[in-house]
Parts: C-alpha cells; sequence; structure tokens
C-alpha cells in the first residue's frame, strides 16, 4: 500500500514539473474566488501563490489591499465600478 502511495506522489511530481516545463507557472496556476472561498479579497490574496488569479465576484469589499510583491492576477468575473481609495473607509 505504501508503495503504490509512493509511486502516485512521483508520477503527480513528475507531472506537475513536465507541465511547468512545457507551459511555465501557469500550468500550475489556481483560481480563488472571493466570496466563496475567501470572504474578502485581501484572504484571496494572502492565499494566492505565484501565477494564480483571484476572481472577484460583484459585491461591495470596503478594505484595502495588498498584493504584498506576488506575480498574481486579480480580476472580477464582469466589468465593475471600482474605487481606489486610501482605505479611509477600512474598519467600516
Amino acid at each position: 500500500m505504501r508503495a503504490l502511495a509512493r509511486r502516485k506522489a512521483r508520477q503527480a511530481k513528475t507531472r506537475d514539473l513536465l507541465l511547468l516545463a512545457l507551459f511555465g507557472i501557469n500550468a500550475l496556476a489556481e483560481t480563488i474566488k472571493v466570496p466563496q472561498d475567501c470572504p474578502l479579497i485581501q484572504a484571496g490574496i494572502n492565499g494566492a501563490s505565484e501565477g494564480d488569479t483571484v476572481l472577484v465576484s460583484p459585491g461591495r469589499y470596503v478594505e484595502t489591499i495588498n498584493s504584498r510583491g506576488k506575480a498574481i492576477t486579480v480580476t472580477s468575473t464582469r466589468a465593475t465600478r471600482f474605487h481606489r481609495g486610501r482605505g479611509h473607509n477600512r474598519g467600516r
């Protein structure tokens, strides 16, 4: 049983390395949905890895966001109005 688990883990690692070599980092990228997967945009950013996408559904999100230097994409499910404020509403 352990041998089978080790073999499957090795195969998965090999597959991931092959995809990375062929298609770059985006082959392993995930999409984090706000608010389905994370309640806040910043929570989605915090949980994201390089190459991931944080996909934001329509709604009102009163927060200040920081990408923390990650190479990620933050986008919405449809064209929305976006107010880029200075965090004046923080905590409300």
